[in-house]
C-alpha cells in the first residue's frame, strides 16, 4: 500500500473514505475524471443495493471470474475488500 502523506488530494480522499489506497486507487486519482465515473460504476455495480445479494456475495462472484484470469493483483485487492465486508473466509478455500 502506498503512504497515505504520499498521495495527490483525490487520492487522500479515497484514503479516508476506505481506510487504505491501493496503488490502482493512486493512479486513476491522477486522471480525476475518469476516477470519478470508475468510483460511480463501483457504487453502482457492488455497494449499491441493486438486487438480493449482499456485498461480500458480489464481492465473491468478482473474486471467482478474477481467479480465471490469474491476476494476482485484483484477486489480492477483491479478496481484502470481501474479507473487509464480512465474507467468509472458508469461501475462499481453492478458489485461486
Amino acid at each position: 500500500m502506498i503512504d497515505r502523506y504520499s498521495l495527490s488530494k483525490e487520492a487522500a480522499i479515497v484514503f479516508e473514505v476506505q481506510g487504505r489506497c491501493f496503488p490502482h486507487d493512486y493512479l486513476f486519482s491522477h486522471f480525476p475524471q475518469f476516477a470519478k465515473l470508475q468510483a460511480e460504476a463501483v457504487e453502482m455495480l457492488m455497494v449499491s443495493d441493486i438486487g438480493d445479494l449482499h456485498i461480500y456475495e458480489k464481492v465473491y462472484i468478482a473474486l471467482m471470474a478474477v481467479s480465471c484470469y490469474e491476476c494476482d493483483y485484483l484477486y489480492k485487492t477483491l479478496k481484502a475488500i470481501f474479507l473487509d465486508y464480512g465474507g467468509n473466509p472458508l469461501w475462499l478455500t481453492d478458489i485461486n
